[in-house]
């Protein structure tokens, strides 16, 4: 899916010296309601984090589901599996955070290499099995991701 010219807008005040951020959420939530994946993602951040108005853990669990059903966005599984894992906006499940920290490794977020090697390692939603969390860690490690 191409990106809209409403996120790509957002972006480019975004990088301006004195971004307008009220803009920058007003355009995103207008691209989101259009249905971009992406905005949902950029939208679900802001709502996690709280870098353009309240923080919404619930919301943004909202969005990355929405996002997710749109489009294969690796860092969108992984912040899913960080609100399953921590349970923010969302029942706790380590099982599920294991879950999707592994598929967001699959479709190349260099992060949850690490991730999945430390549910490895310490048997958080998965069983646990050392040999394989050395693999994966390993190959976080090669990727450039320390803990």
């Amino acid at each position: 899916m191409a990106k809209t010219s409403l996120y790509l807008q957002a972006l480019a005040e975004m990088k301006k010296k004195s971004p307008d951020h009220e803009k920058v959420f007003r355009l995103l939530e207008k691209s989101s309601d259009k249905g971009d994946a992406d905005s949902k993602y950029a939208l679900a951040l802001c709502y996690h984090y709280g870098t353009l108005g309240q923080r919404n853990s619930k919301e943004a669990v909202k969005l990355l589901k929405s996002a997710l059903s749109r489009k294969n966005i690796p860092e969108a599984m992984f912040n899913l599996g960080v609100s399953y894992e921590r349970g923010e906006g969302i029942r706790r499940s380590e099982k599920k955070a294991y879950e999707c920290y592994l598929t967001a490794a699959v479709w190349g977020d260099k992060e949850a290499f690490y991730e999945v090697g430390r549910c490895l390692y310490y048997g958080i939603g998965v069983q646990k099995n050392r040999g394989l969390a050395d693999v994966w860690l390993d190959q976080a490690r090669l990727l450039g991701v320390r803990d």
